[in-house]
């Protein structure tokens, strides 16, 4: 199996990693067991080039990386890039044919992937961190499938920050019609029955009780079905017969609570944030972050996302950000030094604070998220109600499918086609556009 080149250029003096950030001791935070400040060792200079399609401000890298890098790597020069321009796809064309030199990269997975397989970015970072003494077993155990079991085995990335989808509700809403508030740990029925009551048309308003997210539900579904079958491209959408659990669960069974075709034109996001007619949404927790505008004058909370009673404790899996050395950092142990900083219990903490939830399994760390957000005082607690699902590994073609098979999600809950019609024609689409993409996929551990 092709694997990317490996070299290393030498430091005569390395950075020694602190224990605290490889160990589950402590979250770097608090007065009682709060991480002992070392004596940081000479480093010799580096520079650093961060690169990110998503079209983030370096205020805002800084916010939550930038800053706390710097002070901890004083003698590293780092250089943060982005790309606003046109959609992800041109992005990284972009950046491909100019050359341009990066030595860390980090997107939401998914469009990661792409950028490491189907672009030549990828390394197999395993032989690295294990040099740098890098503890995988911090990582929320959500994660094992991609460190060290997917990708023909390599570690091509770590995840860097996290969310869950989550059930904010309008406690407007359920006062006006006398409806009891959702609770945590609510299976799919309960919600269904709930929006049932909820949805009505009173005073020339329509009222919806609940409204689905399938971008959300597809990419963070709890039965962790991958895209393909795993190391071959093979769609799994009408050979799996999860799917069709996933289909009738998340989306028949929403579709059965109203008439026929009157979720057509309604959105949940648009419903919910801005106009105020839906009880309930599926957001994010980093929704307290990016819609503060519109859920500031809302009084709302949020609980966990229903379970399956066939799968009682398991909520969806976390929808991540990754981040990766390239193969062509110019020094590979100086970034993943860099890397395995952002990945401590230091910086996860204070991504917590502010409302991000964060990658590593130490309870302390968790216990912050939300702490210093503006909406401190709502349900954080719900992020961790229910375990994490597995993080499937979806390879270089996942975002692409991932549309394809949430189009045939929507076409059944539009009503314009059954569930088998959906997704034998999903399987379809899904096929053609595997062969389209193997055609440009540059790495074999893509699958």
């Amino acid at each position: 199996m092709k694997r990317s080149g490996r070299f290393f250029i030498a430091l005569s003096t390395i950075a020694i990693l602190s224990a605290c950030n490889n160990s589950d001791a402590n979250p770097g935070t608090g007065s009682e067991g709060k991480a002992k400040e070392i004596v940081k060792s000479v480093q010799e200079p580096a520079e650093i080039v961060i690169y990110t399609m998503a079209g983030d401000t370096e205020d805002y890298f800084n916010q939550r990386f930038g800053d706390q890098v710097r002070r901890k790597f004083p003698n590293y020069t780092i250089k943060y890039m982005t790309d606003t321009a046109g959609n992800n796809d041109e992005k990284l064309t972009r950046l491909a044919t100019t050359g341009t030199h990066v030595d860390l990269v980090f997107a939401s997975t998914g469009w990661l992937e792409k950028q490491l397989f189907q672009y030549g970015y990828a390394y197999d970072m395993t032989e690295l961190a294990k040099k740098n003494k890098v503890d995988l077993s911090r990582f929320n155990p959500s994660y094992s499938d991609i460190l060290g079991k997917s990708f023909g085995g390599g570690i091509y990335y770590f995840p860097v920050q996290a969310d869950v989808p989550l059930l904010y509700y309008n406690k407007t809403l359920f006062d006006k019609f006398g409806v009891p508030y959702p609770k945590d740990g609510m299976t799919w029925d309960d919600l269904y029955a709930v929006s049932r009551r909820l949805t009505r048309n009173e005073g020339g308003v329509q009222y919806s009780g609940y409204i689905p997210s399938l971008n959300y539900l597809f990419r963070a579904n709890p039965l962790s079905i991958p895209m393909l079958k795993p190391g071959t491209t093979t769609p799994t959408i009408n050979t799996d017969d999860r799917w069709k659990t996933f289909f009738q669960k998340y989306i028949a069974d929403a579709a059965n609570t109203v008439e026929p075709a009157y979720f057509k034109g309604r959105n949940d996001i648009n419903e919910f944030l801005t106009a105020g007619t839906s009880a309930m949404g599926t957001l994010v927790g980093a929704n307290m972050i990016s819609s503060r505008a519109q859920l500031e004058p809302m009084n709302f909370d949020l609980v966990s996302l229903p379970t399956w009673k066939e799968l009682p404790g398991t909520g969806p899996q976390p929808i991540t950000t990754g981040m990766a050395v390239t193969k062509m950092a110019k020094n590979k142990d100086a970034a993943m030094e860099v890397l395995n900083y952002i990945v401590s219990n230091e910086v996860q903490s204070e991504l917590a604070k502010k409302g991000i939830a964060p990658v590593v399994k130490n309870v302390e760390v968790q216990k912050l998220l939300g702490t210093e957000n503006f909406f401190k005082s709502k349900n954080w607690g719900a992020v961790y109600y229910n375990k994490w699902a597995t993080f499937t590994y979806n390879g270089a073609m996942a975002v692409d499918l991932n549309t394809i098979y949430a189009n045939g999600g929507n076409s059944v809950l539009l009503g314009t086609a059954d569930m088998n019609t959906a997704l034998r024609k999903a399987e379809e689409e899904a096929l053609k556009k595997v062969e389209e993409l193997k055609k440009l996929i540059v790495v074999d551990n893509a699958y």
